[in-house]
């Protein structure tokens, strides 16, 4: 197995094995907000070494995912977007209105 792809809320592995395995990832086990998938397909997965994520893979090449589909989490992504284009707009804000100023003064100056 190897590691295909890892996000914060995304796990992506191949897998290509001879016969029925139990993948042993070295993430922290949360069974509300995880899902496992294999090729695509909700599977369960379970608690192994008392604290890490485990799940039975079939014999054959496959792809194993684990993708965090939470409410909370992604309406506190949502809040962080909103508050990211608001520093954004701030910041243009606070470098334009001083042209802006300059600008209405000098054709305040010339009437």
């Amino acid at each position: 197995e190897r590691a295909a792809d890892n996000s914060p809320e995304y796990l992506k592995y191949t897998t290509n094995s001879n016969s029925d395995a139990v993948m042993v990832c070295s993430e922290i086990y949360y069974p509300e907000d995880w899902k496992a998938y294999i090729d695509g397909k909700e599977v369960e997965y379970f608690r192994a070494n008392y604290i890490l994520r485990a799940i039975n893979v079939p014999k054959g090449k496959h792809i194993v995912e684990f993708k965090l589909e939470s409410d909370t989490f992604n309406t506190y992504k949502i809040i962080s977007l909103i508050g990211s284009i608001i520093i954004i707009l701030i910041v243009l804000i606070a470098i334009c209105y001083p042209f802006y100023q300059k600008r209405k003064l000098n054709i305040n100056n010339k009437k």
